[in-house]
């Protein structure tokens, strides 16, 4: 439910409808681009945890801010500090654990 508060802020479309890899780009961009407007796509751990914190993911009880940088630390390149959409769609299973 909180996601789709999300993606409500980006679009018209009701959470439900959100079934393509386009719509979810749409939220990852918005993440992308908060406070760097001219942001190409790459999202860092900070954002990343923005991310899962306005989704109510990380509670600070359940899932901490640790186990997020935990885990954008396992998905993300070696020696990179960002992640592109490709990476984000590989931690959103994750997410859901």
């Amino acid at each position: 439910p909180s996601f789709a508060r999300l993606y409500s802020w980006h679009s018209p479309k009701s959470f439900s409808t959100m079934s393509s890899k386009t719509d979810l780009k749409k939220v990852f961009m918005t993440f992308c681009k908060f406070g760097d407007p001219s942001n190409k796509g790459t999202m860092t751990g900070a954002k990343f945890f923005k991310f899962a914190r306005d989704c109510k993911i990380a509670d600070s009880k359940k899932v901490t801010r640790t186990d997020i940088d935990m885990l954008f630390t396992k998905i993300k390149a070696k020696g990179s500090r960002t992640i592109n959409f490709p990476t984000f769609l590989k931690a959103i299973p994750e997410l859901a654990k």
